[in-house]
């Protein structure tokens, strides 16, 4: 089965139009939101608008205030409540659908780089890997991806070390599974999104721009928004795209980076998994 996946973050703007064209236009099954202000009964109806029929919003302890939000084109009860943390950063979901590999969907909103410091993104980005480690624990046959906007980029040691989500750059690596780390085992992520790192024949080279407003370091564009899978999952994953246009309309403005007054500050995902 060939399930896609569109995740963006909303900064909290009614973008409901938007999204909806995007899941229509690239066929979305799964939609994850975050910074989502936008009714569950409205974003569907949107979507049905927009001729995706049978998405539903299955039940979450926050209900409609969570700060993330997981709309799915398959019955209700083809995603189960695992986990979500108190602060609606972390929410884990075990996707069953008939016939394929099960899933452990963990979708995050980790916090800003405004407020948490770097030392405290790393200690955050172990509290994450404990999260979803617990949750592996508990289903040891379902097979981890983990989706959202992590406010790290993949280099930044939170997401690459060991002791965080351990998230390696190649599929050849990751198949190895894991290694040996201060004698004790750690599994690895595999993380694709570091394909997408500056200039390219055609999309843009990261998913959120900041200029770091005369700071020493600035990066411009980063990679906060990434799709992770587990090992096993590595060979099922594929046409992971950052998209810079809905419907042919550009969602970056005249200097090429993403225009807040068309969507989000923040560029949309897509990515497929073939179970």
């Amino acid at each position: 089965m060939l399930v896609r996946f569109l995740f963006w973050n909303l900064k909290e703007l009614p973008l409901q139009k938007l999204v909806a064209q995007c899941a229509a236009e690239h066929q979305a099954n799964v939609i994850v939101l975050t910074e989502c202000d936008i009714s569950p009964r409205l974003m569907i109806d949107e979507l049905t608008a927009a001729g995706l029929s049978g998405f539903n919003f299955p039940h979450s302890p926050a209900g409609e205030t969570g700060d993330i939000r997981i709309f799915v084109q398959f019955p209700k009860s083809t995603l189960r409540y695992v986990y979500d943390d108190e602060n609606n950063h972390v929410t884990i979901r075990r996707l069953m659908l008939r016939g394929s590999t099960a899933l452990l969907l963990a979708a995050v909103h980790l916090q800003s780089k405004m407020d948490w410091s770097d030392n405290d993104k790393i200690q955050g980005a172990f509290r994450l890997k404990g999260q979803i480690l617990d949750a592996e624990s508990k289903h040891p046959r379902a097979h981890t991806i983990l989706v959202g906007d992590l406010n790290m980029n993949p280099f930044e040691p939170g997401v690459v070390g060991s002791e965080g989500l351990h998230a390696v750059m190649t599929a050849r690596i990751a198949g190895t599974d894991g290694r040996i780390v201060d004698g004790e085992y750690r599994q690895f992520f595999y993380n694709p999104m570091w394909r997408f790192f500056g200039e390219r024949p055609e999309g843009p080279p990261g998913t959120h721009y900041y200029s770091a407003s005369g700071k020493p370091i600035a990066y411009y564009w980063n990679i906060f928004d990434q799709v992770l899978v587990r090992p096993s999952l590595a060979h099922k994953l594929d046409d992971v795209k950052i998209l810079d246009k809905i419907a042919g309309a550009s969602l970056l403005d005249g200097n090429g980076i993403p225009d807040s007054t068309v969507g989000s500050d923040h560029l949309p995902l897509m990515f497929r998994l073939n179970l």
